[in-house]
């Protein structure tokens, strides 16, 4: 209950608030709001239908759709408990029918590549307490999915240049409170994957739990240290938890396999049912050793990258300019302004004036943004009623611009804005 709240104020404020304090914030909220009895029960009927789409999101087992439960529990794999805020937002729509099946399924996909991509490349996890809360307010309304490809790849994402450098001397074995399950989420992924392209018409699956096993051995025998040369030391530091020395398995396999010399798991590997050891283990291979090793974390990269493609390129981070803003002109209509806070301001103050039915064609749409009660103190009220959040960047005012204006249906043309 408490990160279910936690995860609520968050989508709803844009920032992850303490667990020690959640429900303090929860009653800030209440009163800050001023909420009269059928206003609370009214958010009290609106935390029921978030707490039906997070127990959809904890416990996939829940989600009626067959395709999305799958992905759901991919994700939990993924343990992507800090995409939840963001989660909810999509969910909603879903649930409101704001977006189809399709779109739902392909913003899973999205998040999955994303996440994975990262995992890979051990990128830091605390960035995505800051990235995913203010997520969906970068999105356009109506193009969820096809924005969220383009604005995921601005939020440090890893290019494939990024993953064939560094996968292949990560060690991703015992990395997380949940390495285990990910990497068999990932060798079983690249099984398929050989198995589709293969034309075979199926794939395989093990008959028991699967589990890891290291082709160069945890503990090494002294016939491996041998095989291995005079360097074994450095070979066995460098590449023992790499994904080029690690493959699937089941539990009796593994206690069979354990400390064999090569040559014997080679024999084994080549005839096992799982294409990710058979395709590969039945190549010619005289030694395993550091360049062998590396060779098949290529070819296991190779896959890698077919499943989980690069979304679009990266954009080079630059230094910022510390351009300001200086003049807006919307549909011939110039403004004076001094801050991004002014530019969002002003154009939201336009479609307001412009759009008869304000209300559903763009504070329903883009409810991360309005609100009819201030929530925050970064928030000015429009004429109409509405309160506008503006804790934005400069790069995320310009996002919610074209956003409004292309719903109120004014042409990018119109909308012009001068930087110092």
């Amino acid at each position: 209950m408490t990160a279910f709240i936690r995860h609520y104020l968050t989508m709803r404020n844009g920032v992850l608030c303490n667990e020690r304090h959640v429900y303090e914030r929860f009653r800030d909220r209440v009163e800050s709001e001023k909420m009269s009895t059928d206003d609370f029960e009214q958010e009290i009927a609106t935390l029921k239908g978030f707490a039906e789409y997070y127990d959809r999101m904890l416990r996939p087992e829940h989600e009626p759709d067959n395709n999305i439960r799958t992905k759901l529990r991919r994700l939990n794999i993924l343990e992507i408990s800090t995409a939840y805020p963001f989660l909810m937002m999509v969910y909603e729509a879903y649930g409101e029918k704001r977006l189809t099946r399709d779109e739902f399924v392909e913003i899973l996909d999205i998040l999955e590549n994303y996440i994975v991509r990262r995992y890979l490349t051990s990128e830091p996890t605390n960035y995505l307490n800051k990235m995913f809360p203010t997520l969906w307010r970068e999105l356009s309304p109506t193009k969820v999915a096809e924005t969220l490809s383009k604005v995921i790849i601005t939020k440090n994402y890893p290019s494939d240049s990024n993953i064939r450098r560094d996968l292949i001397t990560e060690r991703i074995y015992g990395k997380g409170s949940q390495a285990r399950e990910k990497i068999i989420l990932v060798l079983d992924s690249i099984n398929r994957h050989l198995s589709i392209k293969s034309h075979s018409g199926g794939y395989t699956v093990l008959d028991n739990a699967p589990t890891i096993e290291h082709v160069m051995p945890q503990t090494p025998s002294p016939e491996w240290k041998t095989h291995l040369g005079s360097g074994w030391e450095q070979v066995y530091k460098d590449y023992l938890d790499t994904i080029g020395n690690l493959t699937l398995v089941t539990q009796e396999w593994n206690w069979e396999l354990s400390n064999s010399p090569f040559d014997n798991k080679k024999a084994r590997l080549s005839s096992h049912a799982l294409r990710i050891n058979s395709e590969y283990f039945s190549q010619p291979i005289q030694k395993w050793n550091d360049a062998s090793i590396q060779a098949r974390a290529n070819f296991l990269i190779d896959a890698i990258l077919e499943i989980w493609p690069e979304l679009g390129t990266p954009p080079v981070v630059q230094k910022s300019t510390g351009r300001k803003p200086r003049s807006l002109t919307i549909m011939g209509q110039s403004f004076v302004v001094s801050s991004w806070r002014d530019v969002a301001f002003d154009t939201a103050k336009v479609v307001s004036e412009l759009v008869d039915d304000f209300d559903s064609k763009i504070a329903a749409q883009m409810e991360s943004y309005f609100d009819k009660q201030k929530y925050q103190s970064a928030c000015r009220q429009l004429p109409n009623g509405w309160w506008l959040y503006l804790n934005l960047s400069g790069a995320s005012v310009k996002s919610f611009c074209h956003n409004v204006i292309a719903l109120a249906g004014i042409p990018d043309d119109d909308w012009q804005l001068e930087e110092e």
